[in-house]
């Protein structure tokens, strides 16, 4: 975001590539750079993030316990 909250880096990813391991590992990823806005003016400018991400029916499934799944029981990593 910049200063007056305009997004000007992005990430997009299908939403398929999170539904099938419950037991996710943590996922690098790198933002792209917004080239309408013109913020970021190169691309290795833009950024890393780290995150984990499931996704589930829980009408079809039930709810998910997270304690009972051994990678979301511990806390992401530092750097």
């Amino acid at each position: 975001m910049d200063g007056d909250d305009k997004p000007v880096c992005f990430f997009r990813d299908s939403v398929e590539n999170y539904t099938s391991n419950p037991d996710a590992v943590v996922n690098w990823e790198e933002f792209e750079r917004d080239k309408s806005i013109s913020k970021v003016d190169e691309d290795w400018k833009a950024g890393l993030f780290s995150f984990r991400l499931y996704f589930r029916d829980a009408t079809e499934h039930g709810e998910l316990d997270f304690n009972t799944i051994q990678s979301w029981k511990k806390p992401l990593p530092k750097r």
